[in-house]
């Protein structure tokens, strides 16, 4: 195509597209920004840049669109080539079907398949972990209140509870780093050092929170060994398809 019969396309969509098919931003630009000069500085020079034309350019050409009316197919919107002339519309980010990916590849679609298989499996996990992020939140794992820990930590295992007790083989050496050096101590009794060490006084090991995390651990493993061979199938099939 000629410069000429690009300009005279691009004019006539921008002259047809219909308000409602357009992005919220054009109709932003086209409704008040465009109206100011200090947004659209040559607004009143002769033969200034149209920004409706430029938009009309942007939504045309660059974004990607799909036909509707009779170029409608059952279950896919078909995508069209920048500056097709037929009846299109730009794909909607929200409302756009899955089984409309694969007219980016194979590729596009097992990426977004991939994604939202992962987000429910992982809310899935997490709901399996609740009964233990309910025990670890509570007063019967750490009696004292986790107080200014954020709201992951007060659900974690993070244990504010400890006390003193005596360590006969603990050496200084063991307790070196700056987080440590206050939880080791001496002190003289009866002419002998005894040594005590600050020990976590929380007890999550139970066996019933043990097997909450066994079974999370094999859901995700059997989920992500089903994810393979599906992903693995669809790619056969769209291939088949495409």
């Amino acid at each position: 195509m000629t410069e000429d019969q690009v300009e005279a396309m691009i004019d006539e969509f921008a002259k047809a597209d219909d308000y409602q098919a357009k992005t919220w931003s054009r109709r932003v630009v086209e409704s008040f920004l465009m109206n100011y000069r200090w947004y659209f500085p040559r607004k009143y020079k002769k033969n200034a840049p149209s920004l409706s034309k430029a938009w009309a350019y942007y939504e045309h050409i660059t974004l990607p669109r799909h036909f509707t009316g009779e170029q409608t197919a059952d279950h896919v919107l078909r995508r069209a080539e920048p500056g097709e002339a037929e009846e299109t519309d730009l794909y909607h980010p929200l409302r756009t079907p899955s089984s409309s990916f694969i007219e980016w590849g194979i590729g596009v679609d097992l990426y977004f398949s991939s994604l939202r298989m992962m987000a429910v499996v992982m809310l899935v996990a997490g709901l399996m972990n609740l009964p233990n992020i309910i025990f670890y939140a509570s007063n019967d794992y750490s009696p004292q209140q986790k107080d200014g820990l954020s709201f992951s930590l007060k659900t974690s295992a993070v244990c504010t509870s400890f006390e003193w007790v005596v360590c006969e083989d603990c050496t200084k050496s063991q307790w070196e780093s700056n987080e440590q050096q206050n939880s080791f101590g001496t002190t003289e009794i009866d002419g002998s050092t005894t040594t005590f060490v600050l020990r976590n006084d929380c007890d999550g090991g139970d066996f019933k929170h043990g097997i909450v995390n066994w079974a999370t651990l094999l859901f995700l493993f059997f989920v992500t060994a089903a994810l393979s061979i599906y992903l693995r199938a669809r790619e056969v099939r769209f291939d088949e398809d495409k």
